[in-house]
């Protein structure tokens, strides 16, 4: 099955929709200078990155990327097309982190991911102390937002809807779609999950 990287289409805290309109920011941070992947069918885009200072200066990372977030710690993370995500810091070798993900996000501070093992997935969160994982054993989770000491997302259980979820360091919680499953009648109870991460707002 061909690998969607549910960023630069859908996913919260990702800059790579739209390379040439990223703003100039007070602080470093990644920006898209160009897709050079296919732009064919579902395959992700495979984007140049470069750091830009303050001062506009641009200086380029060495890894393409599939999806990536403007800002994390000290500089930025990415995911390559390869589905490998790598904290990358200005003038620093790129440091990978996980193999298999899938979706991520962050608000400077935490970096949240979903890593794809087997038949399921697990909602990972870094404050920079190292990953813990705060969802396992779903289905999909896509569509992140770092809220504070909560991610909120849209995820499913094996044989269930697609639904908004919120999750912290004490386990995932279900706020829509919770008692649905797949093939049998869901009346009036099917909640449309939000199609953008800003309507992911608190329960």
């Amino acid at each position: 099955m061909r690998f969607v990287l549910l960023c630069a289409w859908v996913l919260a805290g990702c800059a790579a929709s739209s390379p040439s309109r990223a703003p100039l920011a007070e602080a470093g941070e990644l920006v898209a200078l160009e897709d050079v992947g296919p732009a064919v069918g579902d395959a992700p885009p495979r984007l140049r990155l470069a750091f830009r200072g303050a001062d506009g200066a641009l200086t380029p990372v060495a890894l393409e990327a599939a999806a990536f977030v403007p800002r994390w710690r000290e500089g930025g993370a990415l995911v390559d097309p390869e589905r490998r995500l790598y904290e990358v810091a200005p003038g620093g070798a790129p440091r990978m982190l996980a193999a298999g993900v899938t979706a991520l996000a962050s608000d400077g501070a935490r970096l949240a991911y979903v890593v794809q093992r087997d038949l399921e997935v697990e909602l990972r969160v870094d404050d920079g102390e190292g990953p813990r994982t705060w969802a396992r054993g779903l289905s999909s989770a896509a569509m992140l937002r770092v809220d504070g000491a909560r991610v909120r997302f849209v995820g499913a259980v094996p044989g269930g809807v697609a639904g908004v979820w919120w999750a912290d360091a004490d386990g995932a919680r279900c706020v829509t779609n919770c008692a649905l499953r797949t093939g049998e009648p869901w009346g009036d109870a099917f909640v449309p999950p939000p199609e953008d991460p800003s309507q992911l707002e608190a329960p």
